[in-house]
């Protein structure tokens, strides 16, 4: 070999080498470390704690001047059967209004019937307008008692389609002004051993007697009538029935005792006038009462319709006495 072929060996080795170790490098370059899988751990979610309930304390004095006012309206049917029912409501009558005369409460009264021809149509029954209230009754109880006796005596010439919540629906728009209170009670108790039959539903006819009064609260409907489910179907006093229960009032069967009828419907009233309305609606089992600083734990109830504390007529606080009402409030949704 000579020596120019073996000086050209030498370079193209060298050359190789180089090229081998130039691709290790450019290898080693580009390789990336690749780190090893780490699992991931979420921290758990922690919802806040809710709000805590807030107590509430409202301070009430029962000041017998502030009692609401009440005007009750007697509707009583006056079709052919109906005489023996008028009678037994005058007989009994005493054992209602005894309670109103004895706590001074400032009552006013009507009475129409439940016959909307022209004759009648929502109109007083005789001009009594100055005789069944509170100061007649104050003036001379006897003749107050024997006043209601003679008119609610209505009659039995009426129409057989007897209509009462019409009747008293008219009776509003003719006497709302003369009659009715702004701020008092307004007292519908309705006699009838028949069916309701006026042409507008039950919840229209209410909601139109409600509308004036400034809050629903202040009419309650009391319904004397047929209940027996078994023996009238299809015809009792369920329409009545429906009126009182949208009101918040009671419906007792017109077969049974009036004197127990009426006491139930007298004290159910006076247990309003004696009652408390809350500031904020409370969690009801929290409720707890002192009445001149000491706990009552009997006598009243909570009412969540009205947001009230009603004490019964026996428990009812004296004149001037503190009642504190502590309850909780719900501190969030």
């Amino acid at each position: 070999m000579s020596t120019g072929d073996h000086l050209i060996s030498k370079l193209l080795i060298l050359t190789l080498t180089l090229v081998f170790f130039t691709a290790c490098n450019e290898q080693d370059f580009f390789k990336k470390d690749v780190p090893e899988p780490v699992d991931i751990i979420e921290s758990p979610i922690i919802d806040p704690p809710p709000p805590a309930d807030e107590q509430r304390i409202d301070v009430f004095i029962q000041n017998k001047a502030e009692v609401p006012k009440v005007d009750i309206l007697w509707v009583v049917d006056n079709s052919g059967s109906m005489q023996e029912e008028q009678g037994d409501l005058a007989r009994n009558f005493d054992i209602f209004i005894n309670e109103f005369v004895e706590r001074d409460v400032d009552f006013k009264m009507a009475v129409i019937t439940t016959d909307a021809t022209s004759d009648h149509d929502g109109q007083m029954v005789s001009d009594h307008a100055s005789l069944l209230t509170a100061a007649a009754a104050a003036a001379d109880v006897n003749k107050f008692i024997d006043d209601f006796k003679d008119i609610i005596h209505v009659g039995i010439n009426g129409s057989t389609t007897e209509v009462g919540l019409t009747t008293t629906k008219r009776f509003m728009e003719r006497y709302n002004a003369s009659f009715l209170r702004q701020n008092a009670y307004l007292m519908v108790v309705i006699i009838s051993d028949e069916q309701e039959q006026s042409a507008q539903t039950v919840t229209s006819l209410v909601s139109n007697i409600a509308s004036y009064k400034p809050s629903d609260e202040l009419l309650k409907i009391y319904s004397i009538v047929d209940t027996d489910m078994d023996v009238c179907p299809g015809y009792c006093g369920t329409r009545y029935m429906n009126a009182s229960a949208i009101t918040g009032g009671t419906s007792s069967d017109i077969k049974n005792d009036f004197y127990g009828v009426l006491e139930g419907i007298g004290q159910r009233i006076i247990t309003l006038l004696t009652s408390f309305e809350l500031a904020e609606d409370p969690i009801a089992d929290s409720i707890k009462i002192y009445i001149n600083g000491a706990p009552s734990t009997e006598g009243w109830s909570y009412d969540p319709t009205s947001n009230s504390v009603h004490f019964s007529v026996e428990s009812a606080p004296p004149e001037g006495a503190e009642i504190k009402v502590d309850y909780l409030v719900p501190g969030g949704p």
